[in-house]
């Protein structure tokens, strides 16, 4: 059910946004969430999102950029409330409560934006999903909802593997794992439009011609494809890449011509039919450089390392980022396991970062190269505290970048979650 903007009277209506038949007509009973009766009118208005006064969660944290705006979105395992925030020059601004959902939210949101259009995406009881969306620019405490409802027939059952991303043209595509072990995707020309749900990929012979050994496939229970979902838009085009449970592989999948195909990007060894493959491709992230090559960073959990792939005539050549090795205090090598929440951008000239978890030290990592084939430097970002949980940046040449990711403080009993903000230089 789409909860739709004010309409009538002198209230301005978003180009995005439609007007429902007689909006008055039982108001005040009949007002959706997030919305209020005026009386005199019988019209249902938007009620500007309650302000967030507590210091700020960073689970499940996510960011976004648009024109020189940042928001970021992130979840209080305290009560499951979804916080958005608009963060201006560094500093926080108007912390909303987007949504106080029933289903404890401890694992995942999605976030997205296009010149005109910022998204929230998150998982309902229901196995639905939910959208928090809003036109730019615009009144940052006025927000519409919707329930993302496939068509009737076509039913699905979300998970918390999925991720949301918006075209240049400002459709939306939410991609996820199925609890019936596959990758789907739900697709829409607008937030407020008619859904479709189609296939990614159900663990077959993927487009480049490798298959994962019977074996493997189909014998573990609730494995399949589809977790630690990434999507991402370049212009018109969708991309999805996503770890394989059964295989331990990493898959990535593009949408041309209104169909998906597939690839595997790395098997953890170079034998990509055998049945003593590797795991590699958790926590996947996906970016493009200014020709439109597709790179990923992502997790080798056989190795503990943070991997690195670009696509060069239609192949990946992966590459180490971060082995894990380290000399302690006392000249004596470690392996530290890393990788974990990897994310990935490009600039203009070749360069790439990613910023990422050392599980070992607890810390937040952060990689460079200058351009393609130099060799990475590996630096500390954050070492206070157990921190670098949903690490995620981006990067505006305008503004410059931005990092944020989760903190755990001891409190009372227990932990409490923390947002990490990094503006480069600071």
């Amino acid at each position: 059910m789409t909860r739709w903007l004010t309409c009538g009277l002198a209230l301005a209506v978003s180009a995005l946004a439609g007007c429902p038949d007689n909006p008055g007509a039982g108001c005040p009973e009949d007002c959706a969430r997030g919305y209020q009766c005026d009386v005199l009118a019988r019209t249902c208005v938007p009620t500007a999102l309650p302000i967030y006064e507590r210091p700020l969660p960073g689970r499940a944290v996510r960011i976004a950029a648009q024109a020189g705006r940042l928001w970021t979105a992130a979840i209080d395992p305290s009560d499951g409330a979804i916080v958005v925030t608009e963060i201006i020059q560094g500093r926080e601004r108007e912390a909303r409560v987007l949504a106080t959902p029933t289903l404890a939210l401890d694992r995942r949101l999605a976030m997205d934006a296009s010149s005109r259009l910022l998204a929230v995406a998150w998982l309902a009881s229901s196995g639905s999903y939910e959208l928090g969306w809003r036109t730019l620019p615009g009144d940052h405490a006025m927000w519409n909802f919707t329930t993302i409802a496939a068509p009737p027939g076509d039913g699905y059952a979300g998970t918390h593997d999925f991720d949301l991303a918006v075209t240049s043209d400002h459709a939306l595509a939410l991609v996820f794992r199925d609890r019936n072990r596959t990758t789907r995707a739900l697709l829409a020309d607008a937030p407020d439009g008619e859904w479709t749900l189609e296939l990614v990929d159900d663990g077959g012979t993927t487009d480049d011609g490798v298959t994962c050994p019977d074996q493997l496939r189909r014998v573990q229970p609730a494995a399949g494809v589809g977790y630690d979902v990434d999507a991402a838009a370049r212009g018109t085009q969708l991309f999805a890449a996503y770890y394989d449970a059964d295989c331990g592989d990493l898959r990535l999948a593009r949408r041309g011509d209104q169909r998906w195909s597939r690839a595997v990007v790395d098997t953890g060894d170079s034998s990509t039919q055998s049945a003593e493959r590797g795991l590699a491709g958790r926590f996947p992230s996906i970016a493009f450089d200014a020709a439109g090559t597709v790179a990923l960073a992502y997790h080798d959990m056989s190795g503990g390392r943070l991997m690195f792939a670009a696509e060069r005539d239609g192949r990946f050549e992966t590459e180490v980022v971060d082995p894990g090795f380290e000399i302690d205090a006392f000249s004596r090598e470690r392996k530290n396991i890393v990788g974990a929440f990897a994310n990935l951008t490009l600039d203009s000239n070749g360069g790439a970062a990613v910023v990422y978890f050392d599980a070992t030290s607890a810390d937040l990592q952060f990689a460079r190269r200058n351009s393609v084939g130099a060799e990475w430097s590996r630096s500390t970002l954050v070492a206070s505290g157990a921190v670098g949980f949903s690490a995620d940046q981006v990067v505006q040449e305008d503004v410059g970048r931005f990092v944020v990711a989760e903190r755990m403080v001891p409190a009372g009993n227990g932990f409490e979650s923390e947002l990490v903000f990094v503006e480069a230089g600071q």
